[in-house]
């Protein structure tokens, strides 16, 4: 973005595009397209962020589209309407002030059995029976009939997925895989969290780290957390990693060795404790708990103000001795001859705007810590749509200022490319992290004949995006463009 950019509005006869706006005198004939919905002015892009200040309540955190003026024009109606209605209709309900904790638990149960039957499509499984802890006090009347739940909680703030308590009578034809007791006589409470896709490392920064980090803050002194943990333990490795005298004080992890069926049982035997499960009314990726995640970080995990910034070349083709190979390991991997193309492109850019970041390509191999360490010192990350994305929950943690975020650029599909994920407008961390408003977010499309298997994107959206990004703005700059525009 040109620091002395003159705003003019873009006008077509037959679509509204009046929330666009084109800005400078874009190379190549592309455009820059910013559904600015907010009127965010320039010099708020300077605005001080502070530990208790939301982004989203003062940064400008609308995406923006790096597309050609005249090529594939469809493709910027479905933006617009991605923009305005699907993502604001979403974020909505997931804004500052709307997490939803009423009815955010089953009943409290004594003598509990709870068990984790696994996770399918957007159905997570599971049994929960006891007898029933009235609320003036601990029933321990072992008279009492004995009450086994059965019903299905469903929410459309929580991403629509369900989670279903079943009598295990029902399931007869399962095998329980293992037991747990429950019998620490310093617990008085545990609590539940399954999410969904447990076991697979971007959901759990998408799906679990906020929940986790809410109870964290709101448990009592003497309650345990309980979460399902795969086979592949990712979530035990990246708590542990992160915060172990939380997971040493505070958790416990029913192990999985499939996640579609883990058939874990729990037995509270303490007479006591006692034992509910969590059933959200807002979605984990709430942009609340995104920021006790963020918060939680920050507390254990600070940056180090040492570390140089870098910028992030985010591949899905494979690394061999730093250099990218066509022997990919992932799906959507970029067609390698483009993405060589790609590097080299970010390369002279670096040069030409006399950058002083170092260029890291990242595989998405690192250790949990490396990543944690790498996507803190970035600057600007840059790449396709994949898992390795989800760090950018970890980036702009020291930002002072909306102009400090980290800046995005994803590459995104869209209905011309139906084979890859489906074609869905919303498959973009933008999406799936509540706009990332930590963050200042770029897109361009993927474009024909990207598939499930590679990818491509127009090389010359590519350099109108770094253009944008590298380019750096001052705030004497900014004001003055405020000025012209105004006069």
């Amino acid at each position: 973005m040109g620091a002395a950019s003159i705003l003019f509005v873009l006008l077509a006869t037959s679509f509204n595009f009046s929330n666009y706006c084109v800005e400078g005198q874009p190379e190549n004939g592309l455009i820059y397209l910013n559904s600015e919905n907010k009127h965010v002015h320039e010099h708020e892009y300077f605005t001080e962020l502070g530990p208790k200040s939301h982004p989203d309540l003062i940064c400008d955190t609308y995406p923006t589209l790096h597309a050609h003026k005249n090529e594939r024009p469809n493709l910027l109606k479905d933006y617009l309407t991605m923009s305005n209605h699907r993502y604001t209709e979403y974020h909505e309900v997931s804004a500052p002030g709307t997490l939803r904790t009423e009815n955010m638990f089953t009943k409290s149960f004594l003598n509990a059995e709870y068990i984790y039957w696994g996770f399918g499509a957007t159905v997570i499984t599971q049994s929960l029976s006891g007898y029933p802890a009235i609320e003036t006090g601990i029933e321990t009347d072992a008279e009492r009939e004995r009450e086994v739940l059965q019903y299905v909680h469903t929410s459309y703030r929580s991403n629509r997925y369900k989670w279903n308590f079943v009598d295990p009578q029902d399931l007869n034809d399962q095998v329980i895989k293992l037991t747990t007791v429950l019998n620490d006589p310093d617990v008085e409470e545990y609590i539940v969290y399954a999410g969904n896709s447990v076991g697979l490392y971007q959901h759990f920064l998408m799906d679990h780290i906020g929940y986790i980090a809410y109870f964290r803050k709101t448990m009592g002194p003497k309650t345990k957390l309980i979460i399902p943990d795969a086979a592949s333990q990712v979530s035990s490795q990246i708590l542990k990693s992160l915060d172990p005298k939380f997971v040493q004080d505070k958790m416990v992890f029913l192990q999985c060795f499939s996640f579609h069926n883990c058939n874990h049982r729990l037995i509270v035997e303490h007479p006591t404790a006692t034992l509910k499960v969590v059933t959200p009314q807002s979605t984990a990726r709430h942009s609340e708990l995104l920021q006790m995640a963020r918060d939680w970080v920050r507390e254990v995990r600070p940056p180090n103000p040492n570390s140089p910034k870098k910028i992030i070349y985010y591949t899905r083709n494979s690394l061999k001795d730093g250099m990218i190979t066509s022997l990919n390991k992932h799906t959507r991997a970029m067609d390698i001859n483009q993405e060589l193309v790609i590097v080299r492109t970010i390369r002279r850019k670096i040069m030409r705007y006399h950058r002083s970041e170092e260029l890291v390509i990242f595989d998405g191999s690192m250790s949990f810590d490396e990543q944690v360490e790498l996507f803190q010192s970035a600057s600007i990350v840059i790449g396709a749509h994949g898992g390795g994305l989800a760090n950018l929950i970890f980036s702009s943690l020291d930002a002072k200022s909306c102009a400090d975020r980290t800046k995005v650029l994803e590459f995104k599909t869209n209905y011309l490319c139906p084979d890859l994920q489906f074609g869905r407008s919303s498959t973009t961390f933008y999406f799936l992290f509540t706009k990332a408003s930590w963050t200042e977010f770029h897109h361009i499309h993927y474009i024909p004949p990207s598939d499930g298997k590679t990818t491509y994107i127009d090389t010359d959206e590519l350099n109108s995006a770094l253009n944008s990004l590298m380019s750096e703005r001052t705030e004497t700059n900014a004001l003055r463009a405020v000025r012209d525009d105004i006069h």
